[in-house]
């Protein structure tokens, strides 16, 4: 009788672990015919990549950056398919494909709580290295946070890229009272904690990012 509880409290275990374990997919996004990956984290169903649709204009505004190529400071290239474009922060509130939406930001700490520590999070490569060890991650989870930075934009509509393997940035849907001052989520390097902050809100410039969808 002892044995079998054993055994059953085994496959209970095993079970639960399954259970538990993030789950991997795809989805395709019909606008553009792109497919992303997808992984389910603690009951949330997350893309597992940034977001790479263009939009050309919202409200006759600028809505994303027309190429996906950055000349980082590393002097590689990074195409769409590793850090998706950047948006604005109006451009980032519409662009999630329909059945998806863009993460408040409590739906964002619940992710960041649950993975407990930002190396968990982030990709195996690609962040800059300090003096402490790496800073890439282990990406427990599959949620692959990708050093992209962020990208400053001023009148003349020209992108200039900041924090490229440093930091991880995303828009959320939590809005202050100025469209523009979008709160975002950052994971940092190496191996900071994760943090929430306000986009700065100055005349004539803008901050854009990319956007991580999360299915309804």
């Amino acid at each position: 009788m002892k044995s079998f509880l054993k055994i059953m409290f085994a496959a209970f275990l095993c079970a639960s672990v399954s259970f538990a374990a993030p789950q991997k997919g795809t989805m395709t996004d019909s606008r553009d015919e792109k497919t992303y990956k997808t992984i389910e984290i603690d009951g949330q169903v997350w893309m597992a990549e940034n977001l790479a649709l263009e939009i050309t204009e919202v409200n006759g505004n600028p809505a994303s950056t027309n190429e996906c190529l950055i000349l980082g400071s590393n002097g590689k290239r990074a195409n769409c398919k590793k850090y998706g474009r950047y948006y604005s922060a109006l451009a980032a509130s519409i662009a999630c494909p329909d059945g998806w939406h863009l993460p408040s930001d409590a739906e964002f700490k619940k992710l960041l709580n649950y993975a407990g520590n930002s190396i968990n999070l982030k990709s195996k490569n690609g962040w800059n290295s300090y003096p402490q060890p790496s800073g890439n991650g282990n990406d427990k989870y599959g949620f692959n946070a990708q050093p992209s930075g962020g990208c400053i934009v001023a009148q003349d509509g020209i992108c200039a890229y900041m924090d490229e393997g440093n930091y991880a940035y995303f828009w959320t849907s939590t809005m202050q009272s100025n469209p523009e001052g979008a709160v975002y989520a950052f994971l940092g390097a190496p191996h900071a904690d994760y943090g929430f902050d306000v986009a700065p809100q100055k005349k004539g410039i803008w901050m854009w990012y990319p956007v991580r969808c999360l299915k309804n």
